[in-house]
C-alpha cells in the first residue's frame, strides 16, 4: 500500500509538467485570421488537419524551464557585458582619436609659433640696416603684416586651448 501511495504521489506531481492543448486556426469571410481552442468555432469547411495545432505547456516549476530561464538570463548578461565592452572600446577609440587630433593641432600651432618668432627676429635685424624713409615704410608694412599674423595665430591658439580644456573636462567627469 505504501508503494502505491508513493507511485500515486509521483504521478500526481509529475503529471502537470507536460500538458497538451489543442487550438485551431481559421480565416473568416473578411480575411481575418482567428485562433480558438474550440473546434465548434471553426467553420465546417475549414476543419482540416492542417489547421490544428498542439501546444506543449511546460510547468513553470520544472527543472528544464528553470534551466532555460537561467540560460536566457546568462545570455542576456553576456550580451549586456559585450555591449558595455563595445561601448568602452568605442569610447576609448573616440578618446584616442580626439587626442590624436589635438596633438596634431598643437604641432601645427607650435610650428606656426616658431615661424612667427623667426620672422620677428629677422625684422629686428632688418631694422638696424634701415637707412632711408622708403625702407622704413616697407619695414612698417612688414611689421603690420607680422602683427596681423600674430593676432590670427593668437585666435587659433585660444580656440585650441578651449578644445583642450573641454576635452580635459570631459575626461574628468
Amino acid at each position: 500500500m505504501k508503494y502505491i501511495c508513493v507511485l500515486f504521489v509521483c504521478v500526481f506531481i509529475l503529471s502537470p509538467i507536460f500538458v497538451s492543448a489543442e487550438y485551431y486556426r481559421y480565416t473568416d469571410k473578411q480575411g481575418v485570421v482567428h485562433f480558438t481552442d474550440n473546434l465548434a468555432d471553426v467553420p465546417q469547411g475549414q476543419r482540416k488537419e492542417g489547421n490544428r495545432y498542439e501546444e506543449i505547456i511546460v510547468s513553470p516549476n520544472s527543472s528544464e524551464t528553470i534551466k532555460n530561464e537561467q540560460e536566457t538570463l546568462e545570455e542576456n548578461k553576456d550580451i549586456k557585458e559585450n555591449e558595455a565592452k563595445q561601448k568602452d572600446v568605442t569610447a576609448e577609440t573616440k578618446t584616442l582619436s580626439q587626442i590624436h587630433i589635438l596633438n596634431s593641432e598643437k604641432q601645427i600651432l607650435d610650428k606656426e609659433y616658431e615661424a612667427l618668432v623667426t620672422k620677428k627676429q629677422a625684422l629686428k635685424k632688418e631694422k638696424a640696416a634701415l637707412t632711408n624713409s622708403s625702407d622704413w615704410n616697407v619695414y612698417q608694412n612688414r611689421i603690420k603684416t607680422l602683427n596681423q599674423e600674430i593676432s590670427d595665430f593668437e585666435k587659433r591658439r585660444q580656440e585650441f586651448e578651449k578644445k583642450a580644456a573641454a576635452f580635459n573636462a570631459q575626461g574628468s567627469q
